[in-house]
Order: C-alpha cells, then sequence, then structure tokens
C-alpha cells in the first residue's frame, strides 16, 4: 500500500498498527508507508483526539520482600532496543 491520502486513510492505517504488535519501522516497511508521514500523521490524529500517542502510564507497586530469599533481577527488552533493567527483586 502506498501512502495514505486522506485521513480516514491514516486512521485506518494508525488502527493497523496500534493492533500488529510491530514496531513503526517494521510496520511502515510491511505497508509501504513512509516512517516519517507515518509518525506525522499518527502525533497529528493523537493531538487530534487530545492524547499522547503511545505513552502509557506506569504506576508503582511496592515490592513486597522475603528476607530469607535471595534477590533477583528481571530485564524487559521492548520494541525498538528499549532495555528495562530491574535489580534486586525478591523472588
Amino acid at each position: 500500500m502506498a501512502n495514505p491520502k486522506t485521513l480516514n486513510d491514516w486512521k485506518k492505517a494508525v488502527g493497523r498498527f496500534e493492533a500488529s504488535g510491530l514496531t513503526q519501522v517494521e510496520f511502515c516497511k510491511r505497508e509501504g508507508i513512509g516512517l516519517w508521514s507515518f509518525r506525522k500523521w499518527r502525533k497529528r490524529m493523537a493531538e487530534l483526539e487530545g492524547r499522547e500517542p503511545g505513552f502509557i502510564e506506569v504506576t508503582p507497586v511496592p515490592v513486597q520482600r522475603i528476607p530469607q530469599r535471595p534477590a533477583t533481577s528481571l530485564v524487559v527488552e521492548l520494541p525498538g532496543g528499549i532495555v528495562l533493567r530491574f535489580e534486586g527483586l525478591a523472588q
């Protein structure tokens, strides 16, 4: 598919992206959409809806520590090369 032309086309493309589980780069390559056009339109539509694209609020949860068990670590790798490391978590 070439770059979408209308606002409705872009809404459909963004909907397909959000359901795809792909990174923006992977999705745009698969769909034949220009990456920077996609990013611009995704941001524009989020602003029209009064929200920021791709923001997920994370609320910290207290960790209940169990003193007799050794601590461990957790590594979470997200799309786009983002890596989160949590050290010293109770098992």
